[in-house]
């Protein structure tokens, strides 16, 4: 990668090239800037999205930021970004769910983020350390088999 002035973000700038992100709306795009910092920043946003409680349009609609401290290898980043999108529909599919009218959630994660909006951040932590890769590909498929992804990746 060009032009990108720190090795950290050039590793994920590489292990990123080419993967794509859909959003179950086929009209909605899904967005990823990647920061040239130290450390590199990964921004998550869709270009539009229809509020689940109301007849608006959020563009852009901000989802989060996420510091990328180290880099796992190619393999295991790009697991890791499938299981992280994966926690952000969750939290999405969660806010379809409600009772009499669309304000009213079964499961709200908006409520508590230590307890119903946290496979959100488990998946899109602030800080991507080991450890939160770890739990963030451990919502996605068994633990044992995200570490021997994070082991074995190249």
């Amino acid at each position: 990668m060009t032009g990108l002035a720190h090795e950290l973000t050039r590793q994920w700038a590489a292990a990123l090239e080419g993967v794509i992100i859909r959003h179950p709306n086929r009209g909605i795009a899904a967005l990823l800037t990647l920061e040239d910092s130290v450390p590199p920043g990964l921004h998550f946003e869709l270009d539009a999205n229809p509020s689940s409680d109301a007849d608006e349009v959020i563009a852009p609609f901000r989802i989060t930021n996420v510091r990328l401290t180290f880099f796992p290898g190619v393999r295991a980043a790009r697991a890791w970004l499938a299981a992280a999108w994966g926690c952000f529909l969750q939290h999405e599919a969660l806010e379809l769910v409600t009772v009499g009218d669309l304000r009213t959630r079964v499961l709200d994660p908006h409520a508590t983020r230590e307890t119903l909006n946290y496979v959100f951040h488990t998946g899109l932590p602030f800080e991507l350390t080991p450890e939160s890769m770890l739990a963030a590909l451990a919502t996605a498929i068994p633990r044992a088999d995200a570490v021997r992804l994070m082991e074995g990746s190249t």
